[in-house]
């Protein structure tokens, strides 16, 4: 979740299934995976990524065929803060060599990548597929939940082991691939070509839920504005009530934050928050109506 604070302040759709069977892997499927420190590795294969390539802009498709219920025991029944990855490569010997990946970014400019890089991607890729259908050859099951520190795992091999940066699969990626739930990642189709320097083509986009749905939306989704520290307009009490007014953008979400005097050396992320509103306007105002008059604000603007 993007997040910026103010200064201190005192006052049409479609399904996609897929028909059950042991968990396989080719070159060119779409691998889905779940990730957070302290749980076990949830990965399924999705099928062929074409079945989301080449689709009218716009078209939205609620993908089904994974397993939410053991997803969630697995995460303790709460997705929130859960990191969800989808990834393919074409295989080794592709005339045109792809990797597709979702991007967290919301308005970054990806180009492709190296040759090089492409091929350790593609290895990568390829590895996380391969494992979990090896360690799911004895049980047909069409998931595979590991722990992150097993070599077979999606953590371990994007880290190297350990060492490397999982986040961009040890910096193979040209962008952060993993998302907290709830979210949404930009779909890229990212090329190895010498020299890469054309940007990478945008497919569309997954949107997680921490309801557990998730869906595709095909074509260039529309880039949320940039988040800014929102500037404090006004501040006043009146009986029981504070109200803050501040500069706001629309489509950004905000909430206060507050502490008493003894929280103020704690971190923002430790004090209170209040419930969010959603940006309507050059101009919000949030209230607190407690009784308590003497608390310390931050307002904060996330998406």
């Amino acid at each position: 979740m993007k997040k910026l604070l103010t200064t201190l302040l005192l006052v049409s759709a479609a399904v996609w299934t897929q028909v059950a069977g042991a968990f396989t892997y080719s070159d060119g499927d779409l691998l889905l995976v779940f990730r957070q420190d302290g749980f076990n590795d949830v990965e399924f294969n999705l099928g062929s990524v074409t079945n989301y390539l080449g689709k009218p802009s716009g078209t939205v498709l609620t993908v089904t065929n994974w397993d939410l219920a053991a997803t969630r025991a697995n995460f303790i029944n709460n997705l929130s803060g859960v990191k969800f990855i989808l990834m393919s490569a074409t295989n080794s010997g592709a005339v045109v060599k792809k990797v597709y990946l979702t991007d967290q970014e919301a308005s970054s400019s990806p180009t492709d990548i190296s040759v090089s890089t492409w091929q350790l991607l593609r290895e990568k890729i390829a590895q996380v597929g391969q494992q979990a259908a090896v360690g799911t050859a004895t049980n047909s099951t069409q998931k595979y939940i590991i722990s992150p520190s097993d070599t077979t795992a999606y953590t371990y091999i994007a880290s190297e082991g350990g060492g490397g940066d999982v986040p961009t699969i040890t910096g193979l990626a040209p962008f952060t691939v993993e998302n907290p739930i709830p979210g949404t990642s930009r779909f890229f189709e990212v090329k190895g070509i010498n020299p890469a320097v054309n940007a990478s083509v945008q497919v569309g986009s997954f949107t997680m839920g921490t309801n557990g749905v998730l869906t595709f939306t095909a074509g260039v989704t529309q880039q949320q504005p940039p988040l800014v520290i929102p500037a404090i307009l006004g501040a006043s009490r009146i009986g029981n009530i504070t109200s803050i007014s501040f500069a706001s953008t629309n489509g950004v979400n905000y909430r206060l934050r507050y502490t008493d005097s003894a929280g103020l050396s704690l971190g923002a992320s430790n004090w209170t928050t209040l419930p969010s509103v959603l940006g309507a306007g050059p101009t919000t105002t949030l209230q607190d109506t407690a009784a308590v008059p003497d608390r310390f604000y931050k307002i904060e603007a996330y998406y």
